[in-house]
């Protein structure tokens, strides 16, 4: 896949892109602490006549970092992708095919609640939901509790965090270390990508912080003990 930098009208989103330029729309969005790199093995298996575009979602990657306002659960990236697809010269054509990865893949769901009108297919990967990560209950996502216990950067290790902003790619402590945690959580600890190394310093580019990733939490008295602060 090649580079490309893309200026839209909210954010300067740089994107992974393989195929025609005329090619069937196809978006792919990646996860959590990941980049548009993550596609790159669909990619170099998908069948002619298609236009993959693979961005690095706000805060992670190459693209501008601009903080993301949790408090509208996933909305800053649904908006930002539908920023895209404008700057890309692809709405109105019903054709775009949009596929998300676990963060991703709530990001999808937002950006589909949103904008069904412009989508020929919806794939989901390991999909959340598009009200964010935990601390809602149903498909209108109602909080489990009314201070969304349960959201927010606290939930996340604390030495895990320490080492990301450290831009640790050792595996000297397998339960916080960046590389075994993309080892064990995104395929098998079992498997060693070919490429690692390469994905390895893709999820170091995450912005690590109050307003990336984990963003910040504050004190709850409900489980699990922290809450968004919004």
């Amino acid at each position: 896949m090649d580079k490309v930098m893309v200026e839209t009208s909210r954010i300067r989103t740089h994107c992974f892109v393989s195929g025609p330029t005329d090619g069937v729309p196809v978006l792919l969005v990646h996860g959590n602490i990941t980049t548009g790199r993550f596609w790159q093995d669909l990619a170099d298996g998908f069948p002619d006549g298609y236009r993959l575009v693979a961005p690095d979602l706000r805060s992670f990657g190459r693209t501008e970092r601009k903080p993301v306002d949790a408090t509208r659960g996933l909305r800053d990236w649904s908006d930002d992708l539908h920023a895209l697809v404008e700057a890309l010269g692809w709405t109105g054509t019903g054709r775009l095919h949009l596929a998300g990865w676990s963060n991703g893949g709530g990001v999808v769901q937002q950006y589909a609640i949103d904008h069904a009108d412009q989508l020929a297919s919806i794939a989901l990967v390991a999909p959340l939901a598009p009200y964010g990560f935990g601390g809602s209950k149903d498909i209108q996502g109602t909080p489990c509790w009314e201070d969304w216990a349960g959201t927010g950067g606290g939930t996340a290790n604390p030495d895990f965090v320490r080492r990301m902003a450290a831009g640790d790619d050792s595996e000297d402590e397998p339960a916080s270390s960046p590389r075994v945690v993309m080892r064990t959580f995104f395929w098998s600890p079992a498997y060693k990508a070919p490429d690692e190394d390469e994905l390895m310093a893709e999820v170091l580019l995450t912005a690590v912080g109050d307003t990336g990733y984990p963003g910040d939490a504050t004190a709850s008295p409900n489980w699990p003990g922290v809450a968004s602060p919004g």
